[in-house]
């Protein structure tokens, strides 16, 4: 994936390869139990490498705030 690729289009790119939106594949994941660290590996193994973010990028993007239980 060429490096001018905006965050929403790396996001979106990644949902096209795994066939679902980013967001309820890296859910799935976490649901079955795998670490930020797997989740980021087997989602650059999955994007055959096109799509990459660190287990800490994945971390703030989808964990639940406080603000979010909160309610």
């Amino acid at each position: 994936m060429p490096p001018n690729y905006s965050p929403s289009q790396k996001f979106q790119f990644a949902g096209e390869i795994l066939g679902v939106p980013l967001d309820e594949w890296v859910k799935e994941q976490r649901d079955a139990g795998k670490s930020w660290g797997d989740v980021s590996m087997d989602l650059a193994i999955a994007t055959g490498g096109r799509v990459r973010y660190s287990n800490e990028h994945l971390r703030r993007l989808f964990s639940p705030t406080p603000a979010d239980g909160a309610a």
